[in-house]
């Protein structure tokens, strides 16, 4: 469709002035994403690129190379379509993560759940409490592929010890869906578990998202932990003498 044709349509038909008018809950899939294309215009191209990734959840999982593989969108289409996905994801955030109290291990699944819970690729994200069990710090510890994920201890801690912070919560995601923690999950909680019992940093939960739901090793016993389940016994992770503290990592 050309512009001449285009400009021909009622405003009814045309997304833009339907949204001024109506608001954005009244367009269909193929009008927004024509939006973020450039103009109603674009609608054709819109409809062919939900049909071939399967629809706005489809749209959502296609890598930035398969965007750009499909006729019509290019590198700076492919762009748009990721960033305003990303916004839109960030824009459901149920509440800023800095300053959120955790009281259970919901509180933290319920805020990444939208975030990685819906990730192509493993990654484990550290948050750093203060004594009252506030968010004060988050970093990237590791990023991975889609079935795993190599962490180095000191890229967890560092930044902790730097920051002084009195307690961790380890977060990380598994793409297929599945929240049930593998052997090498199960390994790494216990390393990590040892490792901020030498620094004095405890442990407070390692928790796995997905879009599917979470699992916290807190709330199934695995870790001692004030955030586990009141009806839950926990098993104490292997202790360290005060004498064999270490005050690096």
């Amino acid at each position: 469709m050309n512009r001449a044709a285009f400009l021909k349509r009622p405003e009814s038909a045309r997304p833009r002035e339907r949204l001024m008018f109506l608001g954005p809950e009244q367009l269909s899939d193929e009008e927004l994403l024509a939006l973020v294309l450039g103009s109603g215009a674009a609608t054709p191209i819109a409809r062919r690129l939900l049909d071939e990734t399967g629809g706005a959840q489809g749209l959502r999982r296609a890598g930035h190379q398969a965007l750009c593989a499909l006729a019509g969108v290019g590198p700076a289409k492919a762009c748009q379509i990721k960033a305003a996905l990303e916004l839109g994801r960030r824009a459901l955030a149920l509440e800023p993560l800095l300053g959120l109290q955790v009281r259970a291990p919901s509180d933290v699944a319920s805020v990444l759940s939208v975030e990685l819970g819906q990730a192509e690729q493993e990654a484990v994200h550290v948050f750093g409490l203060d004594a009252r069990h506030r968010i004060r710090c988050r970093h990237i510890a590791a990023v991975g592929q889609v079935d795993r994920v190599v962490v180095s201890l000191a890229d967890v801690f560092r930044p902790l010890i730097r920051e002084g912070m009195a307690a961790v919560i380890v977060a990380h995601n598994h793409p297929s869906g599945d929240t049930s923690p593998s052997e090498e999950d199960q390994r790494l909680t216990i390393k990590l578990a040892q490792t901020a019992t030498l620094l004095s940093i405890p442990l407070l939960d390692h928790v796995i998202v997905s879009r599917t739901g979470y699992y916290s090793f807190a709330d199934h016993g695995l870790l001692s932990s004030p955030l586990a389940l009141p009806s839950v016994q926990c098993v104490n992770v292997p202790t360290v003498k005060p004498s064999e503290r270490k005050t690096n990592a």
